[in-house]
């Protein structure tokens, strides 16, 4: 790939080469390597693999626990696998946002603590704010803290079948 680019090619008459491959996640290593050395590419009879909407909703959710500000990167995950969160509450969440100057991530935080939205809306959004809080733990390394408290927080109340800290407390008592 480096030679494909070197001097050898004038900026008039660059090289030109085909790269044939046979399934679709080899793609990401040759299109780093032309991105890497500055090369222009194409994808023909596929997707690039950064274009490939797995990879796209990946990459927002790792920008919104970096930055829970992000709300392109919110708007594109809040509802990816799908949780129960649609239109009509994510149109509420904004105009919550607007009305009060919060960011969607604070609105999201507000209209669950106050109820804002009906029942099943708020657990749905409690779950997506539980999953970005945790990741931003294992992130910030105080994971193991946060399941602490939230264990103890919770020790007079079952959990939902389903969350971590349930699966964590049915391990612990093997």
């Amino acid at each position: 790939m480096k030679a494909a680019g070197g001097e050898d090619g004038d900026s008039e008459n660059p090289r030109r080469a085909a790269v044939l491959y046979r399934t679709n996640f080899q793609s990401r290593l040759f299109e780093e390597a032309l991105r890497r050395y500055g090369l222009k590419y194409n994808v023909v009879g596929g997707f690039s693999f950064y274009e490939r909407a797995e990879i796209k909703d990946m990459i927002s959710y790792l920008k919104l626990v970096n930055n829970l500000d992000d709300s392109i990167a919110l708007l594109r995950v809040v509802n990816t696998p799908v949780r129960g969160i649609g239109k009509a509450t994510m149109d509420t969440i904004e105009r919550i946002a607007l009305e009060t100057g919060m960011t969607l991530w604070a609105a999201i935080g507000h209209a669950v603590k106050e109820k804002l939205l009906p029942a099943r809306a708020c657990a749905a959004l409690k779950n997506f704010k539980e999953i970005i809080d945790e990741a931003r733990a294992m992130l910030f390394g105080n994971f193991t803290e946060q399941l602490k408290a939230s264990m103890e927080d919770a020790a007079d109340t079952s959990f939902a079948p389903g969350s971590l800290a349930a699966q964590v407390t049915k391990l612990e008592t093997r």
